[in-house]
């Protein structure tokens, strides 16, 4: 049972908790990332963990699962993922959205963070292509029902109309 501060209470035989934070990413920083690392650096956690919490608390946990840092593939793949959520927006107005290689390597560079893996990167794109793409629209440069794609500058983001677009 699990009583909570109101004094209700709830079945609690079959809950799973899921717990996560940062605490031991300062042991593993440095290391280098790749299949067996985590492994070895899952010691390092533990005693990270025994400083924070109480043997209380730590005993009743089952299981530690240590994560690895996001890589920059796979930091690639969800960025793509949220672009292709930005391109599926902008083909409700007609807007046939790509996005070349070069833009995506940038967004996750200037968004991968080594505490914070790829949590920014969705404010990234909101600050940097899609406040750039609903510019373009309101001012008319980027109209409906035309095929367009967003490339890199060095200092940001473009977006240029290509041929064939349906006006």
């Amino acid at each position: 049972k699990l009583t909570g501060s109101d004094g209700r209470t709830a079945d609690f035989k079959s809950a799973i908790i899921i717990m996560t934070g940062n605490i031991g990413a300062e042991e593993l920083s440095g290391r280098s990332v790749g299949f067996g690392k985590t492994a070895k650096g899952a010691p390092d956690v533990v005693k990270a963990l025994k400083r924070t919490f109480r043997p209380e608390l730590l005993n009743r946990i089952d299981n530690i699962v240590v994560f690895e840092r996001i890589s920059q593939e796979n930091m690639e793949k969800i960025c793509r993922k949220m672009l292709n959520g930005v391109a599926s927006r902008a083909l409700s107005r007609g807007i046939e959205l790509s996005f070349d290689d070069n833009a995506v390597k940038k967004l996750c560079e200037s968004a991968l963070d080594e505490e914070m893996g790829a949590r920014p990167l969705r404010r990234k794109i909101t600050s940097q292509i899609e406040d750039m793409l609903g510019g373009k629209i309101i001012s008319g440069e980027l109209p409906d029902n035309s095929k367009a794609e967003v490339y890199a500058l060095e200092s940001g983001f473009a977006v240029r109309i290509l041929a064939g677009s349906r006006r």
